[in-house]
């Protein structure tokens, strides 16, 4: 291969990779919107498929799962509104996610969703939530 080629490629590459990242990034919002989605569907088999192996190994069916979120984040399970914050990057498989999420008693939550790559798809590991402390009116 010329160096003129191998220079092209080189700008070829250098030039997708941020869009790649990006729109594996964006991916991992469309994971977390499509598993509060089922929630809110009932479909307990398609919030259950976003979830990550060791998850899965906690819960073992999509019910038991299902379960646990009405019972430990009932915020996520029918919100009234989702604001997505700037994903943070921890490495190539692994990420965070910050949801601003509004309840439908009016409660603001912060919700730290853990998500790893998973044969190209990012999956949810874990969500840490805690009170954002304001009332919406």
């Amino acid at each position: 291969m010329s160096v003129f080629k191998r220079c092209l490629l080189l700008c070829v590459v250098c030039l997708a990779t941020p869009w790649v990242m990006a729109q594996s990034l964006a991916d991992a919002e469309v994971v977390i919107r499509d598993q509060i989605e089922a929630f809110g569907d009932g479909d307990a088999e398609r919030a259950y498929s976003h979830a990550s192996d060791g998850i899965r190994a906690q819960f073992d069916t999509p019910e038991f799962f299902v379960a646990m979120v009405r019972s430990q984040y009932d915020a996520l399970y029918n919100p009234r509104q989702l604001s997505f914050a700037e994903p943070m990057r921890v490495s190539d498989e692994r990420m965070h996610q910050e949801v601003l999420v509004l309840d439908r008693s009016g409660q603001n939550w912060r919700a730290v969703y853990s998500l790893v790559a998973v044969e190209g798809r990012w999956r949810i590991e874990g969500v840490v939530m805690r009170s954002a402390s304001r009332q919406a009116v």
